[in-house]
């Protein structure tokens, strides 16, 4: 962020006063430059549950133009926590988004609010497939709910990295799955060369 914009979201954070917490911020995040969209968001995020009344701004955010603006309101929507509930039926549709940093950052301020929410299951699984350890940590949150993933979170689990391995595995245990391919490759995490990995099967 440019000294500038980081200088307008302080400015706009202590107007705020006179209409509420999150006023000034709101009013960035519908009126600003992309850039000062993107920081009013940010900053929307860092006040955690306490933006809760920036919510249907925050909604509103994830139709803007920029791909980083929609993000930015996922996460901030995620930070706020279950007061964002009446948010989800508008964030579900940017897991279908065609920037991937907007459809993970919305799968997890999904499970953020909501671990049980199966919609972020398709967004998830793929990046567990792919590697991600953060989407492996995030489907086993989801414990049971995750189910669907659990091909994703098996392949996840033959990574050739360790964290990868020790976060898809410790996931299929939350998950307590019964399917062979998921306990077959619990036992294979018991014999892998990393303790990390074989410590997240044990447990």
């Amino acid at each position: 962020m440019s000294k500038a914009c980081a200088a307008m979201v302080l400015m706009a954070a202590v107007a705020g006063g006179c209409g509420g917490p999150t006023a000034a911020l709101e009013t960035q995040l519908a009126k600003g430059t992309p850039a000062e969209r993107a920081a009013a968001a940010r900053s929307l995020a860092e006040m955690g549950s306490k933006a809760a009344p920036a919510v249907s701004s925050l909604s509103k955010a994830l139709e803007d133009s920029e791909a980083d603006v929609r993000k930015q309101a996922a996460h901030a929507l995620g930070r706020i926590g279950p007061a964002s509930a009446a948010a989800i039926s508008s964030m579900k549709g940017c897991l279908e988004d065609g920037d991937r940093s907007v459809r993970l950052a919305t799968a997890y301020a999904i499970i953020a609010i909501d671990p049980g929410e199966k919609a972020t299951l398709p967004v998830l699984g793929e990046a567990a497939r792919g590697g991600d350890p953060r989407a492996c940590i995030a489907l086993g949150q989801m414990g049971a709910a995750a189910e669907g993933a659990v091909p994703d979170l098996v392949i996840a689990a033959s990574s050739a990295q360790a964290l990868v391995r020790a976060k898809a595995v410790q996931a299929l245990r939350n998950v307590g799955s019964t399917n062979k391919s998921a306990v077959a490759a619990l036992e294979r995490a018991r014999q892998d060369p990393s303790e990390e990995v074989r410590n997240a099967a044990s447990k």
